[in-house]
């Protein structure tokens, strides 16, 4: 399992990313001259491969630097899983929402997932606040980024769901 490390990192938009993100990229980096934004990041996040699942846990709320560290952490896993059709189990706890200027960022993340064979994606609410708010305002996520998803009770529905997607992919 990965979990991610806070650190001081600068948004920079419509500036040239890496090659591996490629139109859905942003870019970031520790640079104290470039100053743009020097927040840390709300939100905790884990990482983890099971099968052809990736598996993200996360609790919120997430701001922008959350999400700029979660792209550059989770494409490691992105890239062990791209050979061959694969999904997303995301697990939310808290208050799992994002400011608009991440939530436009997380969609730009979940339509280059897609070009790395991501089907589909399955989420579940654990002691999430305000449950049906953060519903719709993941539903729009998914919708915006023109990817199939689900929303589950439990963690072995979603599995079974997701199973499912790919094999049917």
């Amino acid at each position: 399992m990965f979990r991610t490390a806070a650190g001081p990192y600068y948004f920079i938009a419509n500036i040239e990313a890496p090659a591996a993100f490629g139109k859905y990229a942003t870019d970031c980096k520790q640079d104290t001259e470039l100053n743009i934004r020097n927040f840390p990041a709300h939100g905790e996040l884990a990482l983890e491969i099971e099968g052809r699942l990736l598996r993200i846990k996360g609790e919120g709320p997430a701001n922008v630097e959350a999400i700029i560290n979660y792209q550059r952490d989770v494409q490691q896993y992105r890239q062990q899983l791209a050979h061959s059709p694969w999904a997303s189990l995301v697990e939310l706890s808290g208050q799992p929402m994002l400011p608009p200027e991440a939530t436009s960022m997380m969609i730009d993340t979940i339509k280059f997932a897609k070009t790395m064979n991501l089907v589909a994606t399955a989420v579940v609410f654990v002691d999430v606040e305000f449950a049906e708010s953060v519903k719709q305002f993941w539903q729009a996520i998914y919708q915006k980024a023109k990817l199939k998803h689900a929303f589950f009770n439990t963690t072995d529905d979603a599995k079974d769901w997701l199973i499912d997607q790919i094999e049917n992919s």
